[in-house]
């Protein structure tokens, strides 16, 4: 009858240990699943990239003032060839 109980008894610590190393398995591969996802989402902030929404008006803004100089100092040279 003793023989039994603790034959029960090793089981159910056998069983318990093993049930333990597989829920720390569990965790080990939920964080290795969320590491994984996590580094997909990341954006490249380097540069330009993303930013071209605030670059590209101010270079238009900018070709544009040149622009508006080289006609002006065009038109101010032929005025003057004129006299």
């Amino acid at each position: 009858m003793n023989n039994q109980i603790n034959e029960i008894i090793k089981t159910k610590d056998a069983l318990i240990s093993e049930q333990g190393e597989h829920r720390i398995n569990l965790i080990n591969y939920d964080s290795t699943i969320k590491v994984v996802s996590s580094t997909i989402n990341l954006k490249n902030n380097k540069g330009l990239n993303g930013k071209m929404k605030l670059f590209m008006p101010l270079l238009f803004f900018v070709l544009f003032i040149l622009r508006t100089f080289f006609k002006n100092f065009v038109k101010n040279q032929s005025n003057k060839r004129n006299l």
